[in-house]
């Protein structure tokens, strides 16, 4: 979401719903200033030749284009606030094309593939998953382009268009399995467990230990956000081992003992989200003053995705200022990592059991164990030893 959020009274109200070209010029460099001020890759384009309002990104969209336009009118006072409701939209989409649909575009034809996707979209609902905006909305796009009839080899045949190293081959089988459980389709069962077995991504394996920051590089880096709702909600990553979205869902702020209240988005179903954690270190809680916490305002209705890349947004900026001291390409999940290690590491919370630590992190033991592997064997050693040492 831009900082500040959607502001309509940018919008200057007309006598007219007709423009002036020089009030729609005043309007386009009013809006690219407060887009400028905000730190927006984006900005309003308008020419002599086109009637539409354009949208220009300074980064370049997903296809490698730079402008696009709207579709909305630039003699309409009404377009100008819409334009400025889009852009925000696209500030917090993963793939903001999408949303620059011309309104005149003809509606999608009815095919095989398009009832297909229904019936999984319909599945996905029933289950109560929030797939819209994530991987599985991509892949039922993808597949309402296929034509002529369904057939499974077609099916094998995009899967094997990834790469097996990447996450997006695992989407992709992940989308395939749950479009079998929605259908009466089949795919041969021998290439279904081969191309499971031969699929290598796993994005756990790549945390390197040395690349999990230390406590000295955790509050130099929490120390440096000089923006307090931001340093609020890094630290609370720190102290607690949050997933980037659940800064916005802390429902209870640290008690006496230093405990704090979750309800987590990342949930499937209708199981609960909600968990306690415990802080890896008290006097942090007292050092960024946790127990008045405030974090950045957003929209509730956001997906935990856009609200996760919020979070990484902001991480990026902190890191292009120099403040992120122990990796290059640091991530926020690092901070959760960081608390997973240290649970395993530092003295005062090696007593803990991995399922007490995977309850506090808000996943399974199975999860836990196998990101974590490394730290968890570290644990045992240095707990060996000291056995070994009569303490």
């Amino acid at each position: 979401m831009l900082r500040g959020g959607f502001q309509p009274s940018l919008v200057k109200t007309m006598p007219s719903t007709v423009l002036s070209r020089f009030k729609c010029e005043e309007q386009r460099d009013l809006l690219n200033d407060h887009l400028k001020k905000l730190g927006s890759k984006y900005r309003v384009r308008t020419t002599k030749d086109s009637p539409s309002i354009m949208v220009r990104c300074l980064s370049g969209f997903e296809d490698g284009s730079h402008v696009r336009s709207t579709g909305l009118k630039v003699d309409s006072s009404e377009a100008w606030e819409r334009a400025l409701q889009l852009i925000d939209e696209m500030s917090r989409s993963e793939e903001p094309l999408s949303l620059l649909i011309n309104v005149k575009a003809p509606v999608a034809q009815f095919t095989p593939w398009t009832s297909l996707t229904a019936q999984l979209a319909h599945f996905l609902d029933q289950k109560g998953l929030k797939w819209r905006g994530q991987a599985y909305d991509r892949h039922i796009r993808q597949l309402n382009q296929f034509k002529g009839k369904v057939h499974p080899l077609k099916l094998q045949r995009w899967v094997e268009e990834s790469d097996n190293t990447t996450r997006d081959r695992q989407d992709r089988l992940a989308t395939l399995s749950y479009l079998l459980k929605a259908t009466d389709l089949e795919v041969d069962g021998k290439w279904l467990l081969q191309t499971k077995e031969l699929s290598r991504f796993d994005p756990d394996r790549s945390i390197k230990p040395q690349d999990v920051p230390n406590d000295a590089h955790v509050e130099m880096f929490v120390d440096s956000v000089k923006n307090r709702e931001w340093q609020c909600a890094f630290a609370l990553q720190a102290v607690y081992g949050l997933r980037p979205h659940e800064v916005f869902c802390v429902t209870d702020l640290p008690d006496e003992d230093g405990f704090i209240e979750v309800e987590s988005m990342k949930v499937k179903g209708t199981k609960s989200g909600w968990r306690s954690v415990m802080p890896r270190r008290q006097d942090w809680i007292d050092r960024w003053n946790l127990r008045e916490a405030v974090v950045p305002s957003h929209d509730p209705k956001m997906s935990a995705k856009d609200l996760g890349h919020r979070v990484s947004t902001e991480f990026r900026r902190c890191r292009e200022r120099g403040w992120v001291s122990w990796s290059k390409e640091g991530r926020s999940y690092d901070l959760r990592h960081a608390y997973a290690a240290a649970c395993h590491t530092q003295s005062h919370l090696m007593h803990l059991d991995v399922s007490e630590i995977a309850r506090n992190m808000g996943h399974t033991e199975k999860v836990h164990v196998t990101h974590y592997t490394r730290w968890i064997e570290k644990n045992r050693l240095k707990a060996a030893a000291k056995r070994r040492a009569g303490y």
